[in-house]
């Protein structure tokens, strides 16, 4: 038989045979028997001895296909669950990536509106005197959004967008601002700006 069961089963069935047999024999037997479950060794018996190892050896032999049955639908199963989990993890993968592509659109769409003022040769540079202010300073003035709008062509009011966020402090939500351009794209992103006004101003 010789395979990975390390054991096999004695039936109590086995009983009323076995008191066919003498002590000697039984002893016999048994180690036949382990003998057989272990290395697949077949004993040169005879007579009653012969008649009861054979009717044991063919139970063993019925166990031990079952067992070998049983632990081929376990591997079966834990392959197919294995490739479950395969599946699963990289459907994950190709989700995170999608996700990973959007928010990288968005990013690029945000920050094409940035500004491209040159940057002046090193040797321009004079650090006595005071920096220059820039357009995203803040506050802004007027003349800096109207500027900025036009060149959006997005129709926002200034002044407006001016004198709401100087009656606020220049703060959005509870932090201070700083960058008015972006505030700028986010009320042009508005499809009814007097309900932006609103949610800013009251809040939700």
């Amino acid at each position: 038989m010789n395979n990975d069961k390390k054991s096999f089963l004695l039936y109590v069935d086995y009983r009323q045979h076995l008191e066919l047999l003498s002590d000697a024999e039984r002893g016999q037997l048994l180690m036949a028997l382990f003998d057989y479950a272990e290395f697949g060794k077949l004993p040169e018996f005879d007579g009653m001895l012969k008649m009861a190892f054979s009717f044991i050896k063919s139970q063993m032999d019925r166990d031990s296909a079952k067992f070998i049955a049983r632990c081929e639908k376990n591997r079966e199963n834990a392959e197919k669950r294995w490739h479950s989990q395969d599946t699963n993890a990289c459907d994950g993968n190709r989700t995170n990536a999608k996700h990973a592509d959007t928010d990288t659109d968005t990013d690029t769409d945000t920050d094409t509106d940035t500004d491209n003022t040159p940057i002046p040769p090193m040797g321009d540079i004079n650090t006595s005197k005071p920096k220059k202010r820039t357009t995203k300073s803040i506050p802004p003035t007027v003349e800096e959004i109207s500027a900025y709008c036009e060149r959006r062509k997005n129709g926002i009011d200034a002044q407006h967008f001016f004198d709401f966020y100087q009656s606020k402090g220049w703060i959005v939500g509870k932090a201070k601002m700083k960058d008015w351009e972006a505030a700028v794209r986010t009320w042009e992103k508005s499809s009814k700006p007097s309900q932006q006004y609103s949610k800013d101003f009251f809040g939700d």
